[in-house]
C-alpha cells in the first residue's frame, strides 16, 4: 500500500512539476450555469475567488468546457496557481451539473516550473469573450454531426502543427486571421475547439474528439 501511494506522488510530481505538500482542503459553490450563451466567465471566476477569499490574479494551468450542439453546459474544469509568499496555491475546480455547484480543492505546492509563463484569469477572459457560438459550435447547426463540443485551453502553441485542427486562427486586438502555414503561428494563449461524438459498444460507452479549430490570441 505504501509503495501505491508513493509511486502516486512520483506521478503528481511529474505531472505538474512541482512538489505538492500534503495540506489539502474541499468547499463548494452553488452557481446555477445553464447555456455557453448566458455563460459570463469573468462572473463565475470572480465568485470563485470571493468563496476562497483571494484576491489577486491568478494563472491558469486548465479550461475545459464541454457543450451540447444548443450550448446546454455538461462540462467545465478550471485549474488555477497563485503565488502566496513562498509557496504556490493550487485549485481544481470542478463544475457539477447535477448538483450545480463547483467542487474547489485546494494543494500547496514548494515550486512551480514555468509559472512565470502561464497567462493569466483575465487575458482567458478576454479570449472567451471574442469567439461566438458559430465559432464554438464549429459552424455546425442543430443537425451537426458532432453530439457536443470541447473548448479547451491549449498551452502547447509550438506544437499546434501536430494537432488534427483543420483550422487555425491568429486573433490580434479582436481580429481573426486564417493561417494557411501554422509556421507563422506566434506565442499567445491557444484555445482548440473539438467536436464529440459518442461511440457505443456492447459494454462501455466513449467520446472520440476531433479537433476543429484553433484560435491563438496575441497579448
Amino acid at each position: 500500500m505504501k509503495k501505491y501511494i508513493v509511486l502516486l506522488s512520483m506521478l503528481f510530481l511529474l505531472l505538474f512539476g512541482c512538489s505538492i505538500s500534503n495540506n489539502c482542503s474541499e468547499k463548494t459553490l452553488v452557481s446555477l450555469l445553464q447555456n455557453i450563451k448566458q455563460l459570463d466567465l469573468q462572473k463565475e471566476i470572480k465568485s470563485i475567488k470571493a468563496s476562497i477569499n483571494h484576491i489577486d490574479i491568478m494563472k491558469i494551468d486548465k479550461f475545459q468546457l464541454r457543450y451540447g450542439k444548443d450550448g446546454s453546459i455538461q462540462q467545465l474544469l478550471l485549474n488555477f496557481i497563485c503565488q502566496n509568499n513562498n509557496k504556490y496555491l493550487f485549485y481544481e475546480i470542478n463544475y457539477d451539473t447535477i448538483k450545480k455547484q463547483y467542487i474547489i480543492q485546494n494543494r500547496e505546492a514548494e515550486k512551480w516550473l514555468g509559472y512565470e509563463a502561464l497567462y493569466d484569469e483575465n487575458q482567458l477572459v478576454e479570449s472567451f469573450k471574442q469567439l461566438s457560438f458559430d465559432e464554438l459550435t464549429l459552424y455546425q447547426n442543430i443537425n451537426s454531426i458532432y453530439d457536443s463540443f470541447t473548448l479547451r485551453y491549449f498551452e502547447e502553441t509550438n506544437n499546434i502543427s501536430k494537432t488534427s485542427a483543420s483550422n487555425v486562427y491568429k486573433v490580434t486586438n479582436g481580429k481573426k486571421q486564417k493561417l494557411i502555414n501554422n509556421e507563422q503561428i506566434a506565442c499567445g494563449l491557444a484555445l482548440v475547439v473539438s467536436g464529440n461524438k459518442v461511440l457505443k459498444s456492447q459494454n462501455r460507452t466513449s467520446i472520440e474528439s476531433n479537433d476543429g479549430s484553433i484560435y491563438v490570441f496575441a497579448f
